[in-house]
């Protein structure tokens, strides 16, 4: 997460008086509310004795002037006095006690404090006063319905803060870090999140009316049961968000535009990445979440009554309280960090435990997602991970022999000192990184190496996990990539002379330079209209130019 510098108190060179400075200024206030007083005294004495004043006559004014000091005028004149001192001092109190919020915030940081009142209602008198509170650190702080609104939070850090019920109406959080801050039921109405980080942000039933997302990262947030009506959201990347029914959004907003999810009952959510998604409490009865990535996801108390999560990555995943009554979870992926309720066996239901030293010999784990999984020293043998995506994974020491790694992709997978005596490896993707046993020749096998300047002339690459491959260059020449995730791959000046990229995902694929491509193959694939083309190939395709 990013690092702030906590904020540093400015503005405050005039609460630095020397001595006498300080010593002259009391006296001249002093004098200013003695003569303030005494004038208001004589003031009311001349109101009071106003037929005996003779104003032609100086002697019968000066006589006034003395008049008025007598002793049964004392009293009042030092009441007099005091309260125009106070006001006199009303602006260095304030300074004062500016001085000392910010010192409160200072010390409920160094001290490492995530809940303090003190800082809460020092925080709301620094906002009463106009005072910025911009850059500030407020990570992982507790800010429950804390009254923030106008306030300006320009690049603060409230990343993980917990802001439920808090008030931000009409603030400035541009530029702020606000991942996986807990802001369910805040207000937020005509606030400023431009260029924001909320990733991962939990904003269900928040009111957002009119708020300013433009160019912010809403990546995996949940907006379920949200009010965005009249929020704008210009260059915002909403990938992966979640919304419900209840979710109220500006008009002519189309939440598939922007690869949301809609989490409810009968959902449709099969192969989806909802990795390190918060879905607490939702109802997902009967929804299909087969293959689904989510990893790390908060799944507490959600209704998984009959849903059919086969497959499903759950690595890290939350599943406490969960509703698992007649869920089908064959074949799901959980490690040590999966948490379960009480009395929930996984083994109970065909699921497989992702960790080192783990037995899964036989397993059936073909097209799982165990990209980055600790399987050292694990017992892989005749396991079926056909088209499993393994990239990132550490296999090291791992017993492979007679595994089935058809189109696996190996990607950065560490296999040192792994058994593959046996092993299927017919059209598995490797790169550089790759780390095969001493002494293992993958050349002797028909495998594909992804890397810049490949030879990949008739490559059989159908329904090939390629996203973020650097194909730069490449020749792809009648090669078979039908199906094909080329999602944020880099095709840039590669030969795709006669390709086959029918329904293959082209979302941010880079095909500036590319060969030898025409309008036919492009328009055959899905999300072709998310590519990065040229400007020549912009306007063949009928797509506008961004200036």
């Amino acid at each position: 997460m990013p690092g702030y510098k906590y904020r540093k108190l400015k503005g405050m060179d005039g609460l630095s008086f020397s001595w006498g400075r300080r010593i002259l200024t009391v006296c001249v206030r002093v004098l200013i509310a003695l003569s303030i007083a005494f004038g208001v005294i004589l003031l009311v004495y001349r109101f009071e004795n106003w037929s005996s004043v003779n104003c032609d006559n100086p002697q019968s004014i000066c006589s006034q002037v003395f008049s008025v000091i007598q002793v049964k005028y004392v009293q009042g004149f030092s009441i007099l006095s005091a309260a125009f001192l106070y006001v006199l001092e009303s602006p260095e109190r304030i300074r004062t006690r500016i001085y000392e919020a910010w010192q409160v915030i200072d010390n409920a940081a160094a001290a490492n404090v995530s809940t303090s009142y003190a800082r809460i209602r020092a925080l709301e008198f620094l906002k009463d006063y106009g005072i910025s509170l911009e850059r500030l650190n407020l990570e992982n702080t507790d800010l429950q319905k804390i009254n923030l609104n106008q306030v300006n939070l320009k690049s603060a850090n409230l990343y993980c803060a917990d802001l439920r019920e808090a008030k931000f109406k009409g603030a400035n959080l541009s530029y702020a870090e606000l991942s996986d801050v807990e802001a369910s039921n805040a207000i937020f109405k005509g606030a400023k999140f431009t260029n924001a980080n909320l990733e991962s942000a939990n904003l269900n039933d928040t009111d957002l009316r009119g708020a300013n997302f433009s160019s912010a990262n809403l990546r995996s947030t949940s907006l379920r049961g949200a009010l965005l009506e009249n929020a704008i959201f210009k260059d915002a990347d909403l990938k992966g968000s979640l919304y419900n029914e209840n979710t109220k959004f500006p008009e002519d907003f189309n939440p598939d535009d922007y690869q949301m999810y809609c989490i409810s009952a009968d959902a449709k959510l099969r192969d989806a990445n909802l990795r390190d998604t918060n879905l607490s409490n939702a109802n997902l009865k009967g929804a299909d979440l087969s293959n689904a990535d989510l990893r790390n996801a908060d799944l507490r108390g959600v209704d998984l009554k009959d849903a059919k999560v086969v497959g499903a990555n759950l690595r890290g995943a939350d599943l406490r309280d969960t509703k698992l009554a007649g869920t089908q979870l064959k074949g799901c992926l959980y490690n040590e960090k999966t948490k379960f309720s009480p009395n929930f066996t996984p083994g109970n239901h065909q699921m497989y435990l992702i960790s080192p030293n783990a037995n899964l010999q036989d397993a059936d784990l073909a097209n799982a997602h165990l990209s980055g999984a600790h399987l050292t020293n694990a017992n892989v043998r005749d396991t079926n991970l056909a088209r499993a995506n393994l990239r990132g994974s550490n296999l090291s020491d791992a017993d492979l022999r007679g595994a089935n790694l058809t189109s696996a992709n190996l990607r950065g997978t560490n296999l040192s000192r792994a058994d593959l005596r046996g092993a299927y490896i017919k059209g598995c993707l490797y790169d550089e990184k790759t780390k095969f046993p001493q002494n293992f020749s993958i050349t002797a096998f028909r495998t594909y190496l992804i890397a810049p300047n490949t030879n990949l002339k008739d490559a059989n690459l159908r329904y090939a996990n390629l996203r973020d491959a650097d194909l730069n260059n490449a020749d792809l020449s009648n090669a078979k990539l039908n199906s094909a995730d080329l999602r944020n791959a880099n095709l840039s000046g590669s030969n795709l002379d006669s390709a086959n990229i029918r329904n293959a995902n082209l979302q941010g694929t880079n095909l500036t330079n590319a060969r030898n491509l025409t309008e036919e193959q492009v328009k055959s694939a899905t999300n072709w209209d998310k590519a990065i083309y040229d400007e020549d190939f912009l306007v063949l395709l009928g797509l506008a130019i961004e200036e």
